[in-house]
């Protein structure tokens, strides 16, 4: 059978010594001139400095500044890309990227892109503050160009409090309520550190605090640089021989890749520290309990560990001797009976004011006190679902409350730490902010 004839192909000629060969000469659609193999779109796609300049992409929020109340809507953003000369680019792509605290319209927080009109703005509207005070960062981007702008939300019921006793909280009028309560009127703000109104160091890894034996408030801490320790918020003094790699668990213990030491010197333990609590005692003694895979431990002033022969190694250590396993609750070797009671949720362990070792803890039934391991009484107005935070402070659903006592605050309580102060009383430090819908 004879092959049909390949049609024989024709040359097109364009202009100035270009041409197309035909399919039988150099191949389909290649551009030739002369002899030399190039492609012109290659060399016509390589810009020049002018071409550059002219696709330069810059990015601008052109009617701030932006405020906002806590919970309240951020008035339009309008951001406008120009090229080198300040020209308006229509139809040019802009993400906007939303930081912690600002959320879109509908509650959601993923990035969004716009494409800009004629003038070339985009109009970012409905922006919604969440609750608490600060300065929220808005980016823009659109390809390699970027830009931002501030957003400052001011949050009326936002705040950091002290309450002795359950009493009128004091407001501590240069925090802000963003920081975190530790304990002892310390807070932590990122890395920065203070006590009370006063920030007493930055680039702060790790705190933990206690009431010492003389009463005082007192701070462990971590920087890169080392370990420190503060009394009543004064200049750190640096542990000559503890590195900023160990976490401070209270009471000058330091915990590090399963090693206990206190203040300087490394605890003796059967084995790898696993869980950790820390308490100053009724003879105001620095005092740690601790669990290992041999069992569960007492440590006195970092003095050889005593164990306690009816606990086990996965106990946890919740404070003042207290331990928790599966729903019971212990006080050293001794469980307590909660039989009548159900099952314990949470506890935490505290020292009273006549130097006993107290605990409150919830169960399904409610919220309980027991002291020195004794029969637990329980708070006739709570249920049980709230969360103990020392010192008979418990807190549920922005509310905080005094054994059985409500507490009026200024908003939705965040955070909060109780503790014993130097004059055996109870205090807790908290943080406050608006309740957002």
């Amino acid at each position: 059978m004879n092959n049909p004839r390949k049609p024989r192909g024709k040359e097109v000629i364009l202009s100035d010594g270009w041409s197309i060969p035909n399919e039988n000469g150099v191949g389909r659609r290649v551009l030739v001139k002369g002899a030399a193999w190039t492609i012109p779109v290659v060399a016509m796609a390589a810009a020049t400095p002018a071409a550059a300049a002219s696709n330069t992409i810059t990015l601008k929020f052109t009617n701030g500044p932006y405020t906002a109340d806590a919970c309240a809507t951020v008035k339009t953003m309008v951001v406008q890309a120009t090229d080198a000369s300040g020209a308006p680019l229509p139809n040019t792509k802009i993400t906007i990227t939303l930081p912690a605290g600002l959320t879109w319209s509908d509650g959601t927080t993923a990035p969004r892109s716009f494409t800009t009109d004629a003038d070339g703005n985009i109009s970012v509207s409905g922006l919604k503050a969440q609750a608490g005070s600060g300065t929220r960062t808005v980016s823009a981007t659109s390809g390699t160009a970027s830009t931002s702008a501030g957003v400052k939300v001011t949050d009326s019921k936002a705040g950091a409090y002290l309450s002795i006793e359950g009493g009128t909280p004091k407001k501590y009028d240069k925090l802000t309520g963003s920081e975190t309560p530790i304990g002892n009127q310390y807070f932590l703000d990122g890395t920065d550190l203070y006590y009370a109104n006063t920030r007493i160091a930055t680039g702060v890894k790790a705190a933990a605090t206690y009431t010492d034996g003389d009463g005082r408030n007192d701070v462990t801490y971590t920087t890169k640089d080392g370990a420190y320790l503060s009394i009543e918020g004064g200049t750190g003094k640096k542990y000559d021989n503890r590195t900023g790699s160990q976490t401070p668990i209270g009471n000058q213990y330091f915990v590090d890749n399963g090693k206990l030491y206190y203040a300087g010197t490394l605890a003796e333990t059967s084995g790898d520290v696993t869980q950790y609590s820390t308490y100053t005692d009724g003879a105001g003694r620095n005092n740690v309990t601790f669990t290992t895979s041999d069992g569960a431990y007492l440590s006195i002033a970092g003095g050889t560990p005593t164990k306690y022969t009816n606990l086990l190694s996965t106990d946890v250590p919740v404070g003042n001797q207290y331990f928790t396993r599966d729903g019971k609750l212990f006080y050293a070797n001794t469980e307590i009976s909660t039989t009548t009671i159900g099952s314990v949720t949470a506890a935490k362990g505290y020292t009273d004011g006549d130097g006993k070792n107290d605990v409150t803890f919830t169960t399904d039934s409610g919220a309980y006190r027991s002291i020195e391991g004794a029969k637990p009484t329980k708070y006739d107005t709570l249920t049980g679902k709230e969360k103990p935070v020392g010192n008979q402070y418990f807190t549920i659903d922005g509310k905080l409350y005094y054994a059985s006592t409500l507490l009026t605050t200024a908003g939705y309580v965040t955070d909060a730490v109780g503790y014993t102060d130097g004059d055996g009383k109870n205090d807790v430090t908290f943080t406050t902010q608006s309740e957002c819908s």
